[in-house]
């Protein structure tokens, strides 16, 4: 008598549920790409744009340290600021107040306008950042 052949469960995983499980991975890898995508290009925008608020920043200062006679405060702004690069290598534009729109205060001295734009031209989406104050200029 020959012995019955017993009924096994398949206790593993088969060929047809790796393909299926790979293919809902790569499935749903697929639709998160774009989101993966999305916020690194939003990420080196942000950066970018925090460079050229930095750099704006950095010139409202150079302008209030200048402001020591309205005199000082013109030389400062007949000069155009440098193109400036950043660590990865995106040059930033600096565009400030000229030097003729500059009226000086009477004798005591009196508050000036500075307005200064830094922008970056970056193919497809350029960056820009304003900064406009009032600075103290002795006469």
């Amino acid at each position: 008598m020959h012995p019955k052949p017993e009924n096994r469960d398949d206790a593993g995983i088969g060929l047809v549920e790796i393909v299926v499980s790979m293919l809902l991975f790569a499935l749903l890898m697929a639709t998160a790409a774009p989101l993966f995508v999305g916020s690194v290009r939003s990420s080196a925008r942000s950066a970018q744009v925090a460079s050229a608020s930095q750099i704006a920043s950095q010139q409202v200062e150079r302008a209030r340290s200048a402001a020591t006679s309205c005199a000082a405060y013109t030389a400062f702004l007949t000069v155009a600021p440098a193109p400036l690069p950043d660590s990865r290598g995106i040059v930033f534009t600096i565009d400030q107040t000229p030097s003729t729109s500059v009226t000086c205060p009477p004798a005591g001295g009196g508050l000036v306008d500075f307005d200064v734009t830094v922008t970056a031209e970056i193919p497809g989406r350029p960056v820009s950042s304003h900064l406009s104050t009032a600075i103290w200029v002795a006469s």
